[in-house]
């Protein structure tokens, strides 16, 4: 199984069935600090048993990112990870004996209630003028056109015509230049030559955008706000 270099970055997924969030959080009213609380001792409890047991990655904590290198599950090292709902198609495109399943964040009990999710908001990033801005004026015209509805789906869809046309409901639909790159792109590697990736800049994303890529097996959780999530792999032999 592939963990994050901190064991909580998988947007709390794993810890969230203990009732404990890595920080400070808000449950019936009350605050509570997850560290402080028997939930978080229970949870490291079961990481560091799996550790021992050899089911999580010996490398782990080498790592400097939040999500599963694509290599180490093309290649079997890892059959269980945390990431965006756009890798299994991803993964599915480079080999094809892989099948990807998505799966919610796991309970201790089957008919527990999850309290902890990520926050998130419009915005993954934040703007910056500096004082030394010899035209401030037109930063702030670029900024509130990434958050209008024409720069907002600029930044999702890129150019009408060239990487996405309109339906008949008058809704963006990614062209063969995103969806079959001639280039051998991937759907996410393509969506990043020609829209503007997440938080780069800063920007109103419609990140259902992404959905036009999902297998349907990976699309419900999707749909009910999970958009990253956990995967299972299963490779043909």
């Amino acid at each position: 199984m592939w963990i994050s270099y901190n064991a909580y970055a998988q947007d709390e997924s794993l810890n969230a069935g203990f009732g404990v969030s890595y920080d400070f959080f808000q449950m019936d009213g009350k605050v509570f600090y997850g560290p402080a609380r028997q939930g978080w001792k229970d949870y490291l409890t079961l990481m560091n048993r799996w550790y021992q047991k050899g089911l999580i990655d010996v490398d782990y904590m080498t790592g400097n990112s939040t999500y599963a290198d694509s290599k180490m599950i093309a290649s079997g090292t890892s059959g269980a990870w945390f990431g965006m709902y756009t890798m299994p198609s991803d993964l599915s495109a480079k080999d094809q004996n892989i099948k990807v399943i998505a799966v919610s964040p796991p309970k201790l009990n089957e008919h527990d209630t999850l309290h902890i999710q990520k926050k998130y908001s419009i915005s993954d990033n934040m703007f910056y003028i500096s004082s030394e801005c010899e035209h401030p004026e037109i930063v702030l015209k670029w900024i509130d056109y990434l958050f209008s509805d024409e720069g907002s789906r600029f930044a999702s869809y890129g150019t009408e015509g060239k990487t996405y046309t309109l339906d008949k409901d008058q809704n963006p639909v990614f062209t063969d230049l995103i969806l079959h790159n001639s280039d051998g792109l991937t759907f996410y590697q393509a969506l990043k030559n020609y829209t503007l990736a997440p938080g780069l800049p800063s920007a109103y994303i419609d990140w259902k955008q992404e959905l036009q890529c999902v297998p349907p097996s990976v699309l419900l959780c999707a749909m009910y706000g999970l958009p990253r999530i956990l995967h299972i792999c299963f490779r043909s032999v």
